[in-house]
C-alpha cells in the first residue's frame, strides 16, 4: 500500500461521526416541519382527550397553553403531547 492510498482510507469512527450527524440532521428537520402549537380542536383529535377536557385544562393551566389576549382562543404548546404520552406511559395507560 502507498502513501496515497491511505489518504482514501475511510475508518469506522469516520463512518460513526457522519451517520451520527445524518440522524442528528434528520431530528433537526423532522422536529422543523412540527407546529409550535395546537388548537384545543387539533390537541383533542391528536389525544382523544374530549374537546371540553381540553378547556377545562388549559383553563386549570393542567396544560401548557396560552391566549394572546382574555376571552381569545387557546394555544396548546405541541411539547405537551410528549408529555401526555410520557404521563400516559408512567401510569401504564393507552395514548394515542
Amino acid at each position: 500500500m502507498q502513501k496515497e492510498d491511505l489518504n482514501n482510507l475511510v475508518t469506522v469512527a469516520d463512518l460513526n461521526s457522519f451517520s451520527e450527524k445524518i440522524i442528528s440532521e434528520i431530528h433537526r428537520l423532522s422536529e422543523k416541519d412540527k407546529p409550535e402549537f395546537y388548537t384545543p380542536n387539533q390537541f383533542s383529535k391528536l389525544t382523544g382527550m374530549p374537546y371540553t377536557t381540553v378547556i377545562h385544562y388549559c383553563k386549570k393551566n393542567m396544560l401548557k397553553a396560552r391566549q394572546e389576549f382574555k376571552g381569545g382562543s387557546w394555544q396548546i404548546y405541541a411539547s405537551e403531547i410528549n408529555r401526555l404520552k410520557e404521563e400516559a406511559n408512567t401510569n401504564h395507560l393507552t395514548f394515542r
